[in-house]
């Protein structure tokens, strides 16, 4: 079976890193809160098959968390020299080659650094973008940038995010499955069933989040939407397997599996060290 969830944040501090370092080199609750996770999904475009949700005021406010935040900017202390400062990122999200990023912004020192880089200004519906030579960056607003690798998709979510065009929380599946799917330091979706034959059949849309459950510890949520109850219910006995790989051997423990309807969830703690690997 893939086991596709192994090292999320890893992969998640990854992307990231790739994704901000185009920008360098070239948008409720606090602490992830299921209202700030939702307001993200609401700006990434509806084509996305998967997107990542990482909350860096979290990560960089909590100590018990200060290894995952060092991990997902250990490689951006340049950022200063391109006018945004990491500790201005309160929250991100990866879709494929976009990034939209949402803190606090000082828009004029970002346009002179930007010029100063080579980028060349364009407007897209009124919303500044800077183009470069292998990246675009959007100054939506002094709350909201967006990055990206193709000048289109960054046009693209900037119409999303003035509210012309489907978003991925406007999908039925993705839309279902966040609204049971609590918040976390990072959340993860992935939409597009397709993508799933080889994990199970009938799979439309797979969510998971982590969130603190102690000084040491993380509850991981994992929710499985299936295109209907009998999918649901062929797939609910080996839904822990997927948390608990290798024999629970750097995987989850206290696992605990629910079926509703057409929805698996499997909820279970595991230490936030085990979380990197």
């Amino acid at each position: 079976m893939r086991r596709f969830w192994r090292g999320p944040l890893l992969c998640a501090a990854a992307l990231l890193l790739f994704s901000m370092t185009l920008v360098l080199s070239g948008c409720g609750e606090g602490g992830g809160g299921r209202a700030e996770v939702l307001a993200m999904m609401e700006k990434v475009p509806g084509d996305a098959v998967e997107c990542t949700f990482l909350d860096l005021r979290e990560l960089r406010a909590d100590g018990d968390l200060k290894d995952i935040y060092q991990s997902t900017t250990a490689e951006l202390s340049d950022s200063e020299d391109a006018g945004i400062p990491t500790d201005s990122v309160d929250r991100m999200a990866q879709a494929g080659s976009l990034t939209i990023l949402e803190g606090r912004f000082d828009l004029p020192a970002l346009e002179g650094e930007l010029a100063g880089g080579g980028y060349t200004r364009s407007d897209h519906e009124g919303t500044p973008v800077w183009r470069g030579p292998s990246s675009s960056v959007a100054l939506v607003s002094s709350s909201c940038l967006v990055t990206g690798w193709d000048a289109g998709e960054v046009a693209d979510c900037i119409d999303v995010i003035g509210g012309d065009g489907d978003s991925l929380r406007s999908s039925a599946e993705v839309s279902e499955l966040l609204d049971r799917l609590p918040g976390g330091f990072m959340v993860m979706v992935f939409a597009g069933g397709e993508s799933f034959a080889d994990l199970y059949q009938g799979v439309m849309a797979i969510g998971y989040s982590l969130a603190k459950d102690g000084s040491d510890r993380a509850r991981i949520t994992l929710i499985l939407a299936f295109a209907d109850a009998a999918s649901a219910g062929d797939a609910e006995d080996g839904v822990e397997e997927m948390l608990d790989y290798e024999g629970g051997q750097n995987g989850a423990s206290d696992i605990t599996v629910t079926r509703d309807g057409r929805f698996v969830k499997a909820t279970g703690l595991m230490s936030i060290d085990d979380a990197l690997d």
